[in-house]
């Protein structure tokens, strides 16, 4: 009996694959589902085998020390200074991490938001926008990522100087810098909002650098990007919350794309990645 379940259910499961596949050829919906399917069975599977959190860093560079060693007394070490900022609250975050404690999973609030996640993600099957996958911000977290554009813009200095430092150097007043972001809709629109005095300002020098290496590792189906190989995901909440604001939001004009490989594969370390993005920083 298991086996003939097992059996309609993989008939069912080929039979839809193929429909959705074969109508992808002429609609752009049914592509968008297509992309979306396959990025639900990517998603499930990383969540099953995945191992790229399962590492250790190298012990010898566990002690900055060891760059002032013998071993090293002819390397260049090139130093770069490193300004990292979380994204805000995520729809993911909205639904499942509103709290740390279990009880979260007993409360009336936690199906409120379940059911209308659920509801979103089956209304835009066609579109290409997801609630679960490649999780975007929520309506907090944009007001997050707004804040973080209001602390740039601000007239009065920090009192702390090495806080004001690093607000110069985010809104670009103060020394060289490049700003880079994760693939992640979350990361791509808490950077562009809240660094869109910057941005937006009409110069063609400050772009977001798109980059696969900085993806999130975990096995939770919201790492998983909506974008491919250099491109970007869809951005529709950061294209609404900008366009009260100065200047036009263009993603052709707001970001390189071109050191974006797409979705993390399935086998793939989290320490790779890191490597690579060091590497680049470099």
């Amino acid at each position: 009996r298991i086996m003939r379940l097992v059996f309609v259910a993989g008939t069912v499961f080929t039979c839809l694959y193929g429909a959705i596949y074969a109508f992808s050829k002429t609609s752009d919906a049914a592509k968008n589902v297509l992309h979306k399917f396959n990025l639900w069975i990517h998603g499930v599977v990383h969540l099953i085998f995945t191992t790229e959190t399962r590492w250790k860093p190298a012990k010898e560079f566990d002690d900055p020390a060891i760059l002032e060693s013998e071993e090293f007394k002819n390397v260049t070490v090139v130093k770069r200074t490193l300004i990292f900022y979380r994204h805000g609250e995520s729809k993911w975050n909205e639904v499942f991490n509103q709290s740390k404690s279990l009880t979260r999973f007993f409360k009336p609030l936690f199906y409120k938001h379940l059911l209308m996640a659920m509801f979103w993600e089956t209304v835009n099957a066609v579109t290409g926008d997801s609630v679960f996958l490649d999780s975007p911000l929520s309506p907090l977290g944009v007001e997050q990522a707004q804040d973080l554009a209001k602390f740039l813009e601000k007239k009065e200095p920090e009192e702390n100087k090495e806080v004001e430092k690093f607000r110069q150097i985010l809104a670009g007043n103060e020394g060289e810098s490049i700003i880079c972001s994760s693939n992640l809709r979350r990361a791509l629109a808490t950077t562009t909002i809240g660094l869109w005095p910057r941005l937006g300002n009409g110069s063609d020098k400050d772009h977001v650098h798109v980059l696969s290496y900085l993806q999130e590792s975990s096995r939770n189906v919201d790492t998983m990007s909506l974008s491919k190989p250099d491109s970007v995901p869809p951005l529709p909440m950061t294209k609404a919350a900008l366009s009260k604001e100065n200047g036009v939001f263009d993603p052709a004009k707001v970001y390189i794309t071109s050191e974006n490989a797409g979705n993390k594969k399935i086998c793939e370390k989290g320490s790779v990645r890191l490597a690579q993005f060091a590497e680049w920083s470099s």
